[in-house]
C-alpha cells in the first residue's frame, strides 16, 4: 500500500507571506499535521489507497462517519472535488479531510485535480489549521502520475 506524502504546508508565517511547502517521502500516515488529506473515491468506501491504510490502522469510526455523511445527503456518491471532514482516527491530527480527486470511473484531470486541492485547501483553512499533509491525489488509483499532481 503506497501511501508516501507528497506535500506538507506548513503556516508557520504571517498573513501576508506564502506558506512553507515541504515535499517529502515517507509513510503519510505518520505525519504530524493539524489536517492530513486523504484519497477518497465518489462512494466514500475506504477501500484502498490511503483511506484503506487508515482503515487497516483502526479507522472504523472513520468509515462510520462517512456512511452517516451518505446517508445525511441521501446519495450513493459524492460529486468529484468533493472534500468531507471527519475526525482523524486514529491520527494524530485534529481533523481527516477526504478528497474525491476521481470520478466513478475513476478518471481524472489536472484541472479536476487543481479545483479538489483547492477545495481541501479551503477546508483546511476554514478549519483554523496552520498544516496540512496531503498525497499525491488521483495518482495511485487514479490515473495522473506524480507530475501532473505537482501541476495540477
Amino acid at each position: 500500500m503506497d501511501r508516501r506524502c507528497a506535500i506538507c504546508i506548513r503556516s508557520d508565517c504571517e498573513e501576508d507571506q506564502l506558506p512553507n511547502i515541504i515535499v517529502k517521502h515517507g509513510d503519510l500516515l505518520d505525519e504530524v499535521a493539524d489536517v492530513i488529506d486523504s484519497t477518497a473515491n465518489p462512494s466514500l468506501l475506504m477501500s484502498g489507497g490511503v483511506n484503506g491504510a487508515i482503515l487497516m490502522r483502526g479507522g472504523h469510526d472513520v468509515q462510520r462517519e462517512l456512511q452517516a455523511h451518505m446517508q445525511r445527503i441521501g446519495r450513493e456518491h459524492v460529486d468529484p472535488a468533493t472534500v468531507v471532514i471527519t475526525s482523524p482516527g486514529p491520527l494524530a491530527s485534529k481533523y481527516l479531510l477526504h478528497a474525491v480527486s476521481i470520478n466513478a470511473f475513476y478518471e481524472s484531470s489536472e484541472a479536476l485535480l487543481s479545483e479538489t486541492v483547492g477545495n481541501v485547501l479551503k477546508a483546511a483553512r476554514d478549519l483554523g489549521a496552520r498544516s496540512i499533509a496531503m498525497p499525491a491525489l488521483a495518482t495511485g488509483y487514479g490515473p495522473l502520475k506524480v507530475e501532473a499532481f505537482a501541476r495540477g
